[in-house]
């Protein structure tokens, strides 16, 4: 598989922390590994990993994580140092910053795109069946 067709997960191996369907968590959280949101949360992260918020997961706050994935609903600011990546299902309210913007058909964004002078932004067709980190 070469750079050009590379998803976001492709390299991810494992998931430490998933906040499942029907949970909530309100606050802040911080940490180095990889996170799932199939539930609600209400607050702020600083990852240094990946952070993925499936089709039926709501974040309501503002993100920081080097990557993004996008499959539910975000309201709020995300940061990512390496890729910002919108499925198919993803509705977005608020800005992205990234240096890489991968958006597929039918996602919904409101808001504003912050970009480096070297952003890149991709569009595709949706190929896989579901999320399956």
């Amino acid at each position: 598989m070469t750079e050009k067709y590379k998803r976001s997960l492709d390299d991810v191996l494992k998931f430490t922390s998933m906040v499942g369907e029907g949970s909530c968590f309100e606050g802040h959280f911080t940490g180095d590994d990889n996170y799932i949101v199939n539930g609600k949360v209400k607050g702020t992260c600083d990852l240094e990993g990946t952070l993925v918020i499936m089709e039926k997961g709501h974040w309501k706050g503002d993100i920081k994580a080097r990557i993004v994935v996008v499959g539910g609903t975000v309201e709020g600011i995300i940061e990512a140092t390496e890729k910002v990546e919108l499925r198919a299902t993803a509705q977005i309210s608020g800005d992205i910053n990234s240096p890489n913007i991968a958006m597929a058909t039918g996602a919904v964004f409101e808001g504003d795109m912050h970009m480096h002078s070297d952003t890149r932004i991709t569009h595709f067709e949706e190929q896989r069946e579901q999320i399956s980190p």
